[in-house]
């Protein structure tokens, strides 16, 4: 039994998620994974947007293809069989995964994974020439999501969290329908947007009052206004490297986007504060699967 790793016409963070959660399932039922970490094959047959094979040099894609060829070698080599899990639907295949394994997704790698690749992560970085311009243990870093949503209004993840929710503690796998059923309610809700300057101030505040002593930095796409924040910023064109930081921070507050959630795979921080909605719910967050306990706001 086999699985082909397939990717998305999407951007950087969606398509870690994405792999992520194909290793997973491949990890938990002890599955080969056929791949060519040259070329990408895309399964988002949808929209008909190709994979962005330039991933393929990712220091997160990378560290993925390392860990591929660890648990392939278990095998010998690939059947002729395949499994078809994966679905052209993000939260299909998400929640799919997550009702598979009974763990959130982040847990779930970080005992199973994370392991094999945490040295080859960091070696990477270091070939990219890549260092941390902050001290680890004394940064607050905060992820604003602005880029090409930055007109899409804040709202109340609760909502579409808790719809997410019931289908998932009753072990039904999520898909367009479910998303579809809570828009029919609530339009504006279960998509990545900005967060409110309020919204993430109460977040930031809460993070000082536990470390009084420590830098908040903010994270965010070049020539985005952050006048609303009095800190430092942090901007440049690299993807992978700003990833790279918010892996690298002991206490992280993200924004309501799938970039912002991987580096929960990588990272290490101690202390998140993460925005819920109803994409969290599908790795498993809020639910009855969830391991990781983070810090929730809506």
């Amino acid at each position: 039994m086999y699985i082909e790793l397939l990717g998305r016409g999407d951007r950087l963070g969606a398509n870690i998620t994405c792999f992520i959660a194909q290793i997973l399932y491949a990890v938990h039922n002890k599955i080969f994974i056929k791949y060519n970490r040259n070329h990408i094959e895309s399964g988002d047959n949808v929209c008909f947007v190709p994979y962005n094979q330039d991933y393929n040099n990712s220091i997160f894609m990378k560290s993925l293809f390392d860990f591929i060829d660890i648990h392939n070698r278990k095998f010998g080599q690939c059947t002729n069989e395949k499994d078809n899990m994966f679905s052209i639907h993000f939260f299909e295949i998400i929640s799919k995964v997550l009702i598979n394994i009974k763990q959130d997704h982040f847990s779930y790698f970080k005992e199973n994974v994370r392991p094999y690749i945490n040295d080859v992560f960091h070696t990477y970085a270091k070939e990219k020439g890549y260092s941390i311009p902050f001290n680890s243990k004394k940064t607050i870093l905060v992820h604003l999501r602005l880029d090409d949503r930055r007109y899409v209004s804040d709202y109340d993840g609760r909502v579409c969290s808790e719809h997410f929710n019931n289908a998932i503690n009753n072990d039904k796998i999520a898909c367009n329908e479910t998303d579809q059923e809570i828009k029919n309610i609530y339009p504006i809700c279960n998509t990545q947007s900005p967060l409110s300057t309020y919204k993430l101030q109460i977040q930031i505040n809460d993070a000082l009052q536990k470390n009084p002593d420590f830098e908040i930095i903010i994270i965010t796409t070049p020539n985005e206004d952050t006048s609303n924040f009095p800190y430092k910023c942090i901007q440049n064109n690299d993807e992978n490297l700003d990833l790279f930081y918010l892996c690298n921070a002991e206490v992280v507050i993200l924004s309501r986007s799938t970039y912002a959630l991987s580096c929960l795979y990588f990272g290490i921080a101690n202390q998140v504060y993460l925005p819920v909605w109803g994409h969290t719910s599908c790795f498993g967050l809020t639910t009855k699967y969830d391991k990781s306990n983070f810090n929730y706001f809506y």
